[in-house]
Formats: C-alpha cells, structure tokens, sequence
C-alpha cells in the first residue's frame, strides 16, 4: 500500500521520541587506534623515501615497498572512518501508532500493523535488541548497531503484537493449544 508522506504522517499519531546514533567509547576508541594506524602508515610511505638516500642500490625496491605497504594502510582509513560515521545522521522516530528512521535522504515510516518480522541483534551495550524489521509490502530496513531508542522500539512493537493478539482472542480468531 502507498501513502503520501502526509497521510503516513497523519496516520502514525503523536510523536512519542526521537532517537540517533549515539558516539560509544568503543568508537572513540577504534578511531583512536585508526588515526595511529595511519600514523603508522605514513611512516611506512616516507621512510623508504629517507633510507633512499643513504642507498643508492635500495632505492627503487623501498620506494615500491614503502608505497605499497603504507597505501594500504592510508586509504584503509578513510574508508573505516567513513564506515564508523557514515550512519551519524540516522534519525529514529517513535510515534503512537508506527516508527519512521531516516538514514541519508531515505525515509522508512511504517505502522505498527504493517510490521511483518523483525530479527534481533545486539547493541554496543550488549543488549538483545531489534536490528531489522520488514514491512508486510517486503520493504525492510536495517538499523545502525549504534542507535539509540530500539529498546524502545522494541517495547512498542511487543505491546502492538499483544494488543492485536489480544483483540483476535476476543473475536474468536485465535485459538490456542
């Protein structure tokens, strides 16, 4: 089922929270040990520069050396930089009646009766959370491990799922044992 973004915005309620990628010591950490690797990688592309000049006989097999081992190491960092925060701009919303989550220009809104399956994963805290939900048109999304409020995204789509297996226990459309 398609829906303008108004009436998906109308239809998912009252805002109840806004949650984003969180900047775990963890991360500052590995970023810390990324800038001395590329420290490390500098010093791997110069020095052969520098034996260079003693050795006439070493120069081009250091130069060749130096180049490939310190290029390795200068774009690896980059590209784990650009892995770590290229999510900092995600954006989860809680709202009454569904969730949206915003990563780059891409927005996911879906209701509480739309959510098809979820699969779990586990945070940088360590604990079980919601790491992936479908959508009942197929349409999924996966969150950043980094996200903050998917316990509480959790907590929202557990009291959808009793209240709808509730309301089919009243109607007589479920039956147990």
């Amino acid at each position: 089922m398609h829906r303008t973004p108004t009436e998906t915005h109308r239809e998912l309620g009252a805002l109840r929270g806004t949650y984003h990628v969180r900047l775990s010591p963890r991360v500052i950490l590995v970023v810390f040990g990324l800038f001395l690797s590329f420290v490390f990688a500098l010093f791997l592309l110069v020095s052969p520069f520098v034996m260079s000049l003693r050795s006439e006989s070493m120069r081009g097999f250091a130069i060749v050396i130096g180049v490939l081992k310190g290029g390795a190491f200068v774009w690896a960092f980059p590209f784990a930089c650009w892995r770590l925060f290229g999510n900092r701009n995600d954006e989860l919303r809680i709202y009454q009646n569904g969730f949206t989550y915003r990563r780059d220009k891409e927005l996911f809104a879906c209701l509480w009766s739309e959510v098809a399956d979820r699969r779990g994963g586990v945070d940088l805290g360590g604990a079980d959370t919601t790491a992936f939900v479908v959508r009942s048109d197929g349409r999924h999304m996966q969150f950043s491990d980094q996200m903050r409020g998917l316990d509480e995204l959790d907590r929202c789509i557990d009291d959808a799922e009793y209240r709808r297996i509730a309301a089919a226990e009243r109607e007589g459309g479920l039956t147990t044992g």
